[in-house]
């Protein structure tokens, strides 16, 4: 079978300016995974964050956790529709390339409104199978428009939030909005940074991104239950990110014995679907 031509995000794309003595989120949550394109503002906020090794495992768990639930909603429930929220900087694997590993035909939109972003992204994240789209998280309808125009109506979706939630200055009313909008089956892949585990490193992550002028939100259990209250969650439920079905080869299983202990990961993860019936 042919693959389904890659839509098209129209518009102009003016070029943004790029004030290298700023540090930009995106950029620092790029280096924060590795990636290659921050500048030395970025990589100073980026280096004393992963000075706090629960920050760094919790980043680095929330984005593993995003490519097995990608992984799972495609091969196992037949999902061949991504919409990731606050795309970012691209990172490998792509989520569109784990998606297209299980379904070839599976279409990703990234969505984000940094400028900067959108530059990287529809260099580097579009093809087949791929499109960015610019679009304000902060405006639900604005965002459902916008990816309405570029993803087939009726087939299944999910709906990626992970490692955005903590920006938005208002992120249970932004969730409240578009599951509200939302068609009803729709799946949500959701990571959210904990304010209730190991508080005293959390917060100083939290001070490190102020130091910025960047406004970093964690979140506690009842906060991030209260926000997936509309969702019928798939097993294991609500978990920190490293134990929604992890890969047991990678985090050490013999004889049917885990190896533990391991570090507290201080990020909250699930998947539900939309089920208003």
């Amino acid at each position: 079978m042919a693959d389904t031509p890659a839509p098209t995000d129209s518009g102009a794309h003016p070029v943004a300016f790029v004030d290298q003595g700023r540090p930009n989120p995106a950029r620092v949550f790029s280096a924060l995974l590795g990636g290659k394109d921050a500048y030395s503002s970025d990589q100073i906020i980026a280096q004393r964050l992963l000075a706090i090794n629960t920050f760094r495992v919790a980043i680095v768990e929330a984005r593993l956790f995003l490519l097995r639930a990608v992984e799972h909603l495609v091969g196992d429930h037949g999902v061949t529709q991504i919409v990731e929220l606050g795309c970012g900087y691209p990172n490998d694997p792509t989520v569109h390339e784990v998606a297209r590993n299980q379904t070839p035909t599976a279409r990703t939109v990234y969505l984000d409104h940094d400028p900067i972003v959108a530059g990287h992204a529809r260099a580097l994240m579009t093809g087949a199978g791929a499109v960015f789209v610019d679009a304000d998280l902060t405006n639900p309808t604005d965002v459902l428009e916008r990816i309405g125009s570029v993803l087939e109506p009726g087939l299944p979706t999910a709906v990626c939030l992970s490692g955005t939630a903590e920006f938005l200055p208002d992120a249970p009313a932004v969730l409240a909005s578009l599951t509200s909008l939302l068609p009803d089956g729709t799946w949500l892949v959701f990571t959210q940074t904990a304010a209730d585990l190991r508080v005293h490193e959390i917060d100083a992550a939290v001070a490190i991104w102020a130091s910025a002028g960047i406004s970093y939100r964690p979140r506690d259990r009842e906060q991030v239950e209260q926000m997936l209250a509309p969702l019928q969650l798939l097993e294991p439920g609500l978990v920190t990110a490293d134990l929604w079905r992890p890969d047991l080869a990678i985090v050490g299983v013999e004889d049917g014995s885990q190896v533990w202990p391991k570090p507290v990961v201080c990020c909250y993860a699930a998947v539900g679907q939309l089920r208003r019936r």
